[in-house]
């Protein structure tokens, strides 16, 4: 909603100063909702669909992971530069990764037995894993710390009064849920 003409804001948009998040509204933008919920959802059709074929699951899911990260890093898509560089950072962690998955995937079936190779690249698969849990935390606390002094200072400068200022502090209890690029 826009301002109306006394130059105050509805009280929707009071409610969304602190959670709006995407870019205008082109057709990139518009494409980035769909094609990141496909980027959690195609990576499991690709598992179950190459079950049996371990190495073109793992060029299937570089490929896919590589054009999300090509996606998100052209087109930018979110407004805040905190949820681009956590969303950029979890995508390429995924994607180095699936980069390792491969390789171990090329030395089975090439039957080349690279045995500190192989541990080499399954720390790094263990080490993404744990990164991504730690990358998620961290966000949290500082998405969280800028969201508490954002509020301070609307409810400081009596922008938000009443029950709006409640409602800012109710949203706060999403930020978790937010985490982890869910």
């Amino acid at each position: 909603k826009r301002k109306n003409s006394s130059n105050q804001q509805t009280s929707e948009e009071r409610y969304q100063v602190i959670f709006r998040g995407f870019k205008e509204n082109n057709f990139s933008t518009k494409l980035f909702f769909p094609i990141y919920m496909l980027r959690i959802g195609i990576p499991m059709i690709i598992a179950v669909v190459t079950e049996k074929i371990p190495l073109l699951n793992t060029i299937l899911q570089v490929i896919f992971g590589i054009g999300v990260l090509a996606f998100i890093l052209v087109q930018k898509p979110l407004t805040k530069k905190i949820n681009q560089i956590q969303l950029t950072l979890f995508v390429t962690i995924i994607s180095l990764m699936n980069l390792a998955m491969f390789l171990l995937a090329v030395l089975a079936h090439f039957e080349k037995q690279n045995y500190k190779l192989s541990i080499i690249l399954g720390d790094l698969v263990i080490l993404g894993n744990d990164f991504i849990n730690i990358l998620a935390l961290v966000f949290m606390v500082i998405k969280l710390h800028f969201k508490i002094k954002q509020i301070r200072e609307l409810t400081k400068k009596k922008i938000v009064q009443g029950n709006q200022i409640i409602g800012l502090w109710i949203q706060l209890l999403f930020v978790p849920l937010q985490q982890a690029n869910m």
